[in-house]
């Protein structure tokens, strides 16, 4: 285990470089008087559908994203109270903390299965943080460029001028 710097006075942080799953300490009840819970890196489908559970009434819900990210990616999972916190940090420790906004999910799949020919299935079975590392490396977008070539047809009619 890798100790790192904690941004919350209290907590211990490690990364167990191994599985790239981190370890996050705080007093608490266990045997030696702290608690431990395990982060573990996300797939990049489970992003996809936490995203879309906290989106399901059209507007995005902070609160069900958070409780999602504590709930799933812990063992075991935080008390509901430190759920906001441990989410804060899981987002952090897992890459998505810092940075511009991240790309939509959407256009990010439809990306990778043009360039590398992958499924949606294929795709949701990555691990979030590498696909996100692949889509910053790879050449940007070509948006709004126009072929050489047609860009429109025209059948007309004998009779139009």
């Amino acid at each position: 285990m890798m100790p790192v710097a904690s941004p919350v006075a209290g907590l211990s942080i490690a990364l167990d470089v191994a599985d790239g799953s981190w370890t996050i300490s705080c007093p608490g009840s266990g045997a030696d008087g702290t608690a431990e819970h395990r982060l573990r890196p996300w797939l990049w489908g489970e992003r996809r559908r936490l995203v879309q559970a906290a989106s399901r009434d059209g507007a995005f819900d902070g609160t069900v994203f958070v409780a999602g990210v504590a709930a799933a990616l812990y063992e075991p999972p935080p008390p509901p109270a430190l759920a906001p916190l441990y989410a804060y940090l899981a987002l952090d420790l897992l890459g998505l903390g810092r940075g511009p906004a991240p790309t939509p999910l959407g256009i990010a799949e439809a990306r990778l299965a043009a360039e590398f020919a992958w499924l949606p299935s294929r795709i949701g079975a990555e691990p979030a943080l590498a696909l996100d590392s692949l889509l910053a490396n790879l050449h940007p977008a070509r948006q709004g460029t126009v072929e050489p070539g047609w860009n429109s047809i025209r059948i007309a009619d004998p009779d139009d001028d």
